[in-house]
């Protein structure tokens, strides 16, 4: 369980960072400024993404389930069926 929580904890922080990169005023920013704060929020969200789907997968194993557990559409399919995710 140990390892889900480390995931689950690394995941919250990832959710915060990326929730401020999408609450970033870019109006008045030139052109180039706002590409680089919208590549670092995609970064953001590429990053996040690996961790809610490794967490999942920790907390599936937790659980006892690891058949159907490799990729990420498996995963989060697996984590709706078990009622974790509802969406």
């Amino acid at each position: 369980m140990s390892r889900f929580v480390e995931r689950q904890k690394d995941y919250k922080n990832a959710l915060t960072k990326l929730e401020e990169a999408l609450t970033e005023n870019i109006e008045e920013l030139t052109e180039n400024a706002k590409q680089i704060i919208i590549d670092g929020a995609l970064h953001r969200f590429e990053f996040t993404f690996e961790l809610a789907w490794k967490t999942i997968k920790d907390y599936l194993e937790y659980m006892g389930i690891t058949k159907n557990t490799g990729s990420p559409r498996e995963n989060i399919q697996q984590a709706f069926k078990q009622g974790i995710i509802e969406d």
